[in-house]
């Protein structure tokens, strides 16, 4: 049973989402869900990227595709749309 939703805003900066995923995922938790809130830009493909390939290789995370930028407070308001559990945090 989840007891943990984690939202992670992304926008702009593959990297560093790249090693913040990483970093996560080495944890041996199963109890938690990660939402990455992407918002879009005109040049973020290769945010795209990490996005889609974590998702398609971690069951524990979840890609939120917010249809326009709706900054750091949009994404925070949507994870609490969004979220499920009893513990909710946001990196």
């Amino acid at each position: 049973m989840r007891r943990l939703d984690l939202g992670i805003a992304s926008y702009r900066n593959p990297e560093a989402l790249r090693a913040c995923l990483a970093a996560l995922m080495e944890r041996s938790r199963t109890d938690l869900r990660v939402f990455v809130l992407h918002n879009p830009s005109e040049d973020d493909e290769a945010t795209r990227e990490v996005i889609r390939w974590n998702e398609a290789n971690d069951k524990r995370i979840v890609a939120v595709w917010l249809p326009e930028n709706v900054g750091y407070a949009g994404a925070v308001a949507k994870l609490m749309e969004t979220a499920e559990t009893e513990y909710i945090a946001y990196l």
